[in-house]
């Protein structure tokens, strides 16, 4: 198979792995904003009927699939998903696909980092209604309280270092996800073994450039006199 070929198969391939991300996160995205905890079961028997979900009992189980660990973090993940799905299909944030392990890896970063956040903000007294209308057991949910890491008996996790410790960790890494997320690593870095080409009778600006253009001049013998400029041998001027 040509290179060509296969650069063809690798854009369509590409191309139907973007459109599949950006349908998933269309479809979760209208999903948690039409979401309603009485469409379950687990919140009230009997249900809603009809479902007030816009994508149906299938779209309230996916809505709450993602608030139940993450929280109000799980708003996040459409976008995160909207993101990928254009560096696949437009190119617009390449780099995303070019670092996928990485860009991966700083994305479920920001994800945890938030969760954190919204748990500690939880326990703070600011949740409200928020975590009762998502159906999570805070706004952080359980990925939040699990990194958190405090029960009555002990505490684990970031929970040593205090609400004020915890708040500052969980500050930098979502700073240092949201940095490697939108700095584009491609640079143009300056070519080391190209050299840029002067005339030989261009003001010299050190003493090997001066030496190095009356040797390219001079077609002198051995024995020709020493270079008045250069001070060098051979050399005609």
């Amino acid at each position: 198979m040509s290179r060509k070929a296969t650069s063809e198969a690798n854009k369509g391939l590409g191309d139907i792995i973007g459109v599949t991300l950006l349908a998933i996160a269309l479809l979760l995205l209208v999903a948690q904003l039409s979401f309603d905890r009485y469409d379950l079961s687990f919140f009230r028997d009997p249900h809603n009927k009809p479902v007030h979900n816009w994508i149906g009992p299938l779209g309230a189980y996916l809505a709450w699939g993602t608030f139940l660990p993450l929280g109000v973090a799980g708003y996040l993940l459409p976008w995160l998903l909207a993101a990928f799905g254009v560096a696949y299909l437009l190119n617009f944030l390449g780099y995303l696909r070019e670092r996928l392990n990485w860009s991966l890896l700083w994305s479920a970063m920001l994800i945890v980092s938030l969760t954190g956040l919204l748990y500690l903000a939880d326990d703070g007294g600011l949740r409200g209604k928020l975590h009762e209308i998502i159906g999570a057991q805070s706004t952080g949910g359980w990925l939040g309280w699990l990194t958190y890491g405090q029960t009555q008996e002990r505490n684990f996790g970031l929970s040593l270092l205090g609400p004020l410790g915890a708040t500052i960790i969980y500050s930098a890494l979502c700073l240092i996800s949201l940095l490697f997320l939108t700095r584009n690593p491609r640079r143009r870095k300056p070519d080391r073994n190209r050299r840029k080409k002067s005339p030989w009778n261009a003001a010299p600006a050190t003493w090997k450039n001066r030496r190095s253009n009356c040797r390219r001049k001079s077609n002198a013998p051995a024995w020709a006199p020493i270079c008045s400029r250069c001070r060098s041998r051979p050399c005609a001027t």
